[in-house]
């Protein structure tokens, strides 16, 4: 299902008399999000220890019945899951996979038939992190681990799965890896592959290139984080994003409670990566090298070249707050989504948080719990449009909707901790190479309805990636279909023959003025005919060029006001 929102703008004098943002719905099929109807999971070892319980959190939109296979284990059992709640399932603690360097039979399967979220939680009283499942039509063929250095108290890791027999893996170690494993692997579904690294090496920038999607996780079994004398250590893992889904665009906010910042780690999946933080240059990276940052604000993060970036929670020894270390990966601003259904621990823990990141005039259409947030808790992210506000969460399941957000679920209790997105879309972002606006709008009944294709280097038109829409005044998005194209739409009464249009993927843009479709006589009025270049896109159109300012253009309230009195002026002279 696709969404679409739009800003609604009053009217006033010299605004157009009925231009109002009312979204356009595209159906194509099943989103590429964290949400998903079949999940292959898995649970590297914990720190040392028998200890440890591995559970997943599952919740719908509607009433399913999921299915838990563990084949190697010969598993299989089916739960209930009604509708907005979420339910905590306990897995047989065999499902740990301890064997390192070897194949083991302990990849996890879930499966409903309508679309669930699914988080993972390995818990041991000290040492507890929870990561977001990440369904297998949105996994890939190649990734790169995030991980931590190792230490006296366990190593970092790296955990594949495969989800199809006869899947060769080619597993390209990393620089920081002090004792690599450098060869291909074969694994049949539902099997895994474990790798730890030794002494103080780090599993973070190995690269993985399967025949076949794969799922991998990255972490370590008992991390000091920031460094190895901060007390106390606790187990951190994600499931990472395939690099098609990538980004160049993240704001990061700082975690509640936490008193001196967080760590932040920025991976590179492309030689001469340049990374800047708040405009300010901070470093170029080669393929799979990291550079790590302390921050203590909110900033916003930007690579010219896609990257992963992953926060950190400080140990507790770092700033004396009752909290641990865990790894959130930060999806970037290209991924976020408009809808959400999430869960706090209902059990272990003190305190539990959402970070919540929105435009700052759509902050009051976000909705939690079916709620408005309280305004007061909003903070603005410097050099941006964007606002963060720091939630406290009761445990159990929540929702958030009414805008395009993003957001970042973790809590704290003494010595332990967990953090994890709370959703993500994982729509081919990086493989985007140009935004195509249509040079000409269509009229349906009393809406305007303006389109762009996005596409990659062959021009294959790529499906539910978020377009952003600047259409004068107003402002909103929509989700390309199967051939690439989206199509933002609002209601124009007594509307100009010519609007000014932006429509931008992360930092690709393409603007221009867009004009009304002609219609075609020969159709008897039914015909609309879009767009006159030959320079691709669907349905013609085109002609606008790709500019690098994207979505966080300072002057765009500047281009606003300047575009409202152009209207003004054409009307007057009318």
């Amino acid at each position: 299902m696709k969404h679409s929102t739009g800003t609604r703008f009053r009217r006033t004098a010299m605004a157009f008399a009925s231009l109002i943002a009312v979204g356009s719905a595209t159906a194509s099929g099943a989103s590429l999000d964290s949400r998903g109807t079949d999940f292959w999971l898995a649970f590297p070892q914990n720190y040392t220890g028998n200890a440890a319980q591995f559970s997943i959190f599952l919740s719908a939109d509607e009433p399913t019945d999921v299915e838990i296979s563990i084949p190697g284990l010969s598993f299989l059992d089916s739960v209930p899951v009604p509708a907005g709640e979420t339910i905590k399932y306990l897995l047989p603690r065999d499902v740990e996979v301890r064997l390192y360097d070897n194949v083991s039979e302990n990849g996890v399967n879930i499966s409903s038939p309508v679309e669930v979220t699914v988080y993972g939680l390995n818990r041991q009283q000290y040492s507890t992190d929870a990561y977001l499942g990440l369904p297998s039509d949105v996994l890939g063929t190649r990734y790169f681990a995030m991980g931590w250095n190792g230490s006296l108290n366990g190593e970092s890791q790296y955990l594949v799965t495969a989800t199809e027999d006869n899947t060769s893996v080619q597993i390209i170690p990393s620089i920081y890896d002090n004792c690599p494993f450098d060869s291909e692997i074969t694994l049949n579904k539902g099997q895994t592959f474990m790798h730890k690294s030794c002494a103080d090496g780090d599993i973070t920038g190995t690269e993985f290139i399967a025949s076949a999607p794969v799922s991998v996780i990255s972490g370590h079994e008992c991390a000091n984080i920031p460094t190895s004398i901060t007390l106390y250590c606790d187990h951190i893992l994600e499931q990472v994003p395939p690099t098609t889904a990538w980004g160049t665009q993240f704001l990061v906010t700082p975690l509640a409670e936490r008193r001196n910042g967080d760590t932040f780690r920025f991976l590179a999946s492309e030689d001469n990566t340049q990374i800047r933080i708040n405009g300010t240059l901070s470093g170029t990276l080669a393929k799979g090298e990291f550079s790590e940052q302390l921050l203590e604000t909110a900033s916003f993060i930007e690579a010219d070249k896609p990257i992963l970036v992953a926060q950190y929670s400080n140990g507790t020894t770092f700033d004396s707050v009752v909290s641990d270390p865990f790894i959130m990966l930060v999806p970037p601003y290209e991924q976020f989504l408009d809808r959400y259904t999430f869960a706090a621990p209902t059990e272990g823990f003190r305190s539990n948080y959402v970070n919540v990141i929105v435009k700052s005039n759509q902050a009051s259409r976000l909705l939690l719990d079916d709620k408005a947030i309280t305004p007061d808790l909003f903070s603005p992210i410097s050099n941006t449009d964007y606002v963060y506000a720091q939630v406290p969460l009761e445990p159990g399941s929540h929702s958030l909707s009414g805008a395009v957000a993003g957001i970042f679920v973790y809590g704290y209790d003494r010595d332990d901790s967990y953090g994890y997105p709370g959703g993500l879309s994982l729509s081919e972002v990086a493989s985007v190479e140009n935004v195509q606006l249509f040079d000409e709008y269509r009229l349906k009944e009393d809406e305007a309805c303006f389109s762009a294709r996005v596409s990659d280097l062959q021009n294959r038109g790529l499906p539910d990636v978020r377009v952003d829409f600047l259409i004068e005044l107003i402002e909103g998005s929509d989700r390309s279909d199967e051939d690439g194209v989206a199509e933002f739409c609002v209601s124009a009464g007594d509307n100009p023959g010519e609007f000014n249009v932006r429509a931008s993927v992360g930092q690709l843009t393409a603007e221009g003025s867009v004009t009304e479709a002609q219609v075609s006589e020969a159709s008897g009025g039914g015909e609309v005919i879009v767009g006159g270049n030959d320079n691709g896109g669907s349905g013609g159109g085109g002609g606008c060029t790709m500019g690098g300012t994207g979505r966080f253009d300072p002057i765009l309230p500047m281009m606003a006001l300047f575009a409202l009195m152009r209207i003004a002026r054409r009307k007057n002279a009318a």
